[in-house]
């Protein structure tokens, strides 16, 4: 396999190392993708320097996300897919964020990756904030918001990552769940002294409703396109933000002049659309060529939408964003 570039695997039983082994001899293997696929503690040999990967996605087993109320793989919302016996003995895995750690830091190299998306519940902001990315482009975090551990904070993360320029923050929202503080406490520098005008080199940023949005949008001065989704765990309905939020966060945008930038808009709100909100949006920005408004709540208890067979499973909602 010596011109083998990507390499996706999803399967329900632990993945050999004779497997990671194998792809290490690959060395033009430039993509790697395990989803909904046990992972333990692996046993690597030494990798070579030639092997360099520059895109890595790690989802753990059972980790199936609902955004918005657009068709779905209609298998999430039922409740046999989550209790097969290889779900229910992997699901939160003790493991998991063990083998996961190797493989991102060791199968993958911080020094070589463009393109990094894992779940919360496999990494910490800790351990990523722990390396430097000199290449990295893209970081997409799904599943839940990594747990608290250490002093490092998002922005500390950012630091490390000179040359990032799209964010996605999609973490689903569960119960009682205060948020996601993407600013430090008190929108001021980390415990490490990293200010959030770090988020200032963006341009490209997606994040849920799981996500604490106060202040933020006063540091991202380059936004050229923004995504705020609504996300919960299958095979629950997601609740969009409301239009008070909404408004909160389209005053944000002017006051940190990102409006001067932002191109594409992608908003769920689990209010009705008015007029009132178009010219809202309007009038906080005014360079937008790309405006679009899903509906996501209650709506008296029923969906607005139809719901029809997918041939084809939703990838990721924010491709576009």
């Amino acid at each position: 396999m010596t011109f083998l570039t990507s390499f996706s695997i999803n399967c329900p039983f632990r993945p050999p190392n004779s497997v990671l082994n194998a792809l290490i001899a690959c060395t033009n293997l430039r993509s790697l993708s395990i989803n909904d696929t046990p992972l333990y503690t692996f046993v690597l040999p030494s990798v070579p320097s030639a092997f360099q990967l520059e895109r890595l996605s790690l989802t753990p087993v059972a980790e199936a996300l609902r955004v918005g109320e657009g068709p779905h793989d209609k298998k999430y919302a039922e409740a046999a897919y989550y209790i097969r016996e290889f779900r229910r003995m992997y699901k939160n895995n003790m493991l998991a964020p063990i083998a996961a750690s190797t493989l991102l830091f060791q199968f993958g190299k911080s020094s070589s990756l463009c393109h990094v998306e894992i779940s919360g519940d496999l990494c910490t902001l800790e351990g990523l904030a722990a390396h430097e990315w000199p290449k990295l482009h893209t970081l997409v975090l799904t599943g839940h918001a990594p747990k608290p551990q250490g002093t490092s904070e998002l922005v500390d993360v950012l630091a490390q990552m000179c040359n990032l320029r799209e964010l996605r923050l999609l973490f689903s929202r569960t119960k009682g769940d205060l948020g996601f503080h993407i600013l430090p406490p008190g929108n001021g520098p980390s415990m490490k002294n990293n200010s959030p005008m770090l988020l200032s080199s963006l341009k490209y940023l997606a994040l849920s409703n799981a996500c604490s949005f106060e202040g933020v949008f006063h540091y991202t001065t380059s936004l050229e396109r923004l995504a705020i989704c609504a996300i919960i765990d299958h095979p629950r309905i997601p609740i969009a933000l409301n239009r008070g939020v909404i408004d909160l966060i389209l005053k944000d945008i002017a006051i940190g002049c990102s409006s001067s930038h932002l191109v594409r808009l992608r908003i769920m709100i689990e209010d009705k659309v008015n007029p009132a909100l178009c010219h809202a949006i309007a009038v906080h920005c005014p360079k937008l060529e790309m405006l679009e408004i899903e509906l996501c709540g209650y709506h008296d208890g029923k969906s607005i939408f139809a719901w029809v067979s997918v041939d084809v499973t939703w990838t990721n909602i924010y491709n576009d964003v």
